[in-house]
């Protein structure tokens, strides 16, 4: 059996291989998705693995459960299963748990310290107090949700919790309600560049009179060239509000403007070059991100006049103040 995981080794390096070896998983539930979920995890080469069901091999199960074959019918699915994964890789250190999953007994499975956790279960509390166990004790979960009696295979999505939004699936749709009573919000899902693509959070407007999102930052400088990913903004948003600093004004794009190089392009200008009102208000045209403008910082009389200046350069509206003393005045 040495050398079983040749090709693996050919596809993903011995490195790849070694940290499989020392992984653990646990799989819970062991119907259509389980079942193949473990196999498919023990050929990969890890090393240890948990699998618990309460079920027993029904001869119903041949037409879609790997493990249901003729000679498994009236098997517990766990012992079902474990045989199967022996002949595999009989080096597979394997943890049997039988008897239906609850809230009250889910810290066991936890206790087996698993690096992740295949949530197969159909049981919708014990799926929530899963999720819940798992975010507060830092356990990497990944949750099956609605794929019973489908069809269309090319329908079949990966992601994270707030990307089932729309999709019509009512089971994602009251894990995504439930979490919310229990304090979990569903904020996004991380990008390639480490940002979160916008949340769909159903019934947001019900949480509050009114919802503020701080759609992304600015490296601590008044002005800002937005980034192809940039903002991060929910579909739901009804107006978004562009938020500038008036202490960038007289000062070199190269010390104000977060990605100056960008920035100057946009502008029209070079990055030693001094921001103006009409230059800010160029880049703003230009990237169409905006409903409306937030001057902030305008603090000083001498400031108000550059805020006038901005205002007449835009054709949206425009409030200029400071949000620091809450003071602001509509100019436009």
């Amino acid at each position: 059996m040495e050398n079983w995981l040749a090709r693996t080794r050919l596809l993903l390096g011995e490195e790849a291989v070694e940290t499989l070896r020392h992984s653990r998983v646990a799989v819970l539930g062991l119907g259509g998705v389980g079942g193949a979920a473990a196999e498919a995890i023990c050929r990969s080469g890890v090393g240890a693995m948990l699998l618990a069901d309460y079920d027993k091999v029904d001869i119903t199960n041949l037409n879609r459960q790997l493990i249901a074959v003729s000679s498994t019918v009236g098997q517990d699915k766990t012992e079902a299963a474990a045989r199967r994964l022996r002949d595999i890789n009989p080096e597979l250190d394997l943890t049997l748990r039988d008897g239906r999953l609850a809230p009250e007994n889910l810290p066991e499975v936890l206790d087996w310290q698993p690096d992740y956790i295949l949530d197969c279960i159909d049981n919708v509390t014990a799926k929530l107090a899963l999720t819940v166990l798992c975010r507060e004790q830092g356990v990497k979960l990944i949750t099956c949700l609605g794929t019973g009696n489908r069809l269309d295979p090319s329908l079949l999505r990966v992601g994270n919790l707030p990307d089932t939004a729309g999709t019509g699936c009512p089971l994602s749709r009251i894990m995504r309600k439930e979490l919310r009573r229990r304090g979990i919000a569903c904020t996004g899902t991380p990008t390639e560049q480490g940002k979160l693509t916008a949340p769909a959070i159903d019934g947001w407007e019900t949480m509050a009179d009114f919802v503020l999102v701080e759609a992304d930052g600015s490296a601590g400088r008044p002005f800002k060239a937005h980034a192809d990913w940039e903002p991060v903004l929910p579909e739901e948003r009804q107006a978004t509000v562009l938020v500038m600093g008036a202490d960038g004004f007289g000062k070199p794009i190269s010390r104000m403007a977060h990605r100056p190089e960008l920035y100057a392009r946009l502008a029209g200008a070079t990055e030693d070059q001094e921001v103006t009102p009409e230059l800010a208000a160029r880049v703003v045209r230009l990237e169409g991100l905006h409903d409306r403008v937030f001057l902030n910082q305008v603090d000083r009389a001498e400031e108000w006049p550059l805020a006038r200046r901005l205002a007449a350069a835009l054709d949206c509206p425009v409030t200029a103040g400071t949000l620091r003393e809450g003071r602001w005045q509509r100019l436009k």
